[in-house]
């Protein structure tokens, strides 16, 4: 009798011990769960705020070159665009315009310009101001260098259908690696009449993806609409997020406006969480997934 009530004892002591466990295991799995997603929740809410920041800081640039976009689109006459007399006699009256517009804003930018439809009126017309200073930009070579489509105008043919921003690149003009934003002007028929443009020091951009912050040895990238890297402290502007490695994250970038990828690189696994900007771009934050898990 006793044999029997002792091995019953010793079933319940077993059975206790097995769900302990268990449950203990269950508890821990959850617990490792409501960890991994709450860093995660944290690391994209920090993406999305880095992101609201940058966008901030593009959108006043472009507020500036939209500006004088629409002084453009408001004030020229499409419909001379062809009257060499009345090209003239209106350039006059916009270089007044950008020449103000250049001494109100150039602490923040490098140059400021807008001409007139060279493909419509065979020349070049039009004004640009770099640093405060008048910049010819009206020779033979100038007309020669548009129609040959040559690296100074590139800005020009990748705006010719909707307001861009332009990768980073060497200007000869200034000598700096700047990037442009340029913004078409249309008629009331929808004509292309103009282009204005705006150069900002690469510098800029530079410094804001490289001072964000995250963790102790997280990173900051900068991808344009094409997934070119534009800033990066691994990837060179050569590379783009496929050639690196990361086609998940490039194919999910382009169905989500944000998220959260973990991939294993070359350093071991990371998190890599997005956040698209209004421009097109895209912002990425990489941390190591021990440094995000270890300050949970």
């Amino acid at each position: 009798m006793k044999k029997i009530k002792t091995s019953i004892v010793v079933s319940i002591i077993i059975s206790v011990i097995l769900a302990t466990t268990l449950l203990a295991g269950i508890t821990i799995t959850i617990c490792s769960k409501a960890v991994t997603a709450e860093s995660n929740d944290k690391l994209q809410a920090m993406a999305k705020q880095y992101r609201n920041d940058m966008d901030s800081s593009f959108i006043q640039y472009e507020s500036i070159v939209n500006m004088v976009a629409q002084y453009v689109k408001s004030s020229f006459d499409g419909d001379k665009i062809l009257d060499t007399a009345y090209d003239k006699e209106y350039v006059q009256q916009l270089d007044e315009y950008v020449k103000n517009v250049d001494e109100q804003y150039n602490d923040d930018i490098l140059s400021i310009y807008a001409y007139i439809n060279p493909e419509k009126i065979k020349e070049i017309y039009g004004t640009r101001y770099t640093k405060g200073e008048y910049v010819d930009k009206h020779t033979e070579q100038d007309y020669l260098d548009y129609f040959t489509k040559s690296a100074q105008w590139q800005w020009y043919w990748q705006a010719v259908d909707a307001p861009v921003w332009i990768k980073p690149y060497y200007d000869s003009v200034t000598g700096v690696n700047c990037m442009t934003y340029a913004h078409p002007v249309f008629d009331s028929n929808d004509n292309l009449v103009a282009i204005v443009g705006m150069d900002i020091e690469f510098d800029v951009f530079d410094k804001l993806v490289k001072n964000v912050k995250v963790y102790d040895s997280g990173r900051a990238s900068l991808v344009g609409v094409d997934q070119m890297y534009i800033v990066d402290s691994e990837h060179d502007v050569n590379e783009d997020l496929k050639s690196a490695g990361y086609t998940a994250l490039s194919e999910e970038i382009q169905k989500k406006d944000d998220g959260i990828h973990k991939i294993k690189g070359k350093k071991g696994e990371e998190y890599m969480a997005f956040a698209n900007l209004k421009n097109g771009f895209t912002l990425i934050i990489s941390v190591p997934v021990s440094e995000v898990n270890g300050s949970s």
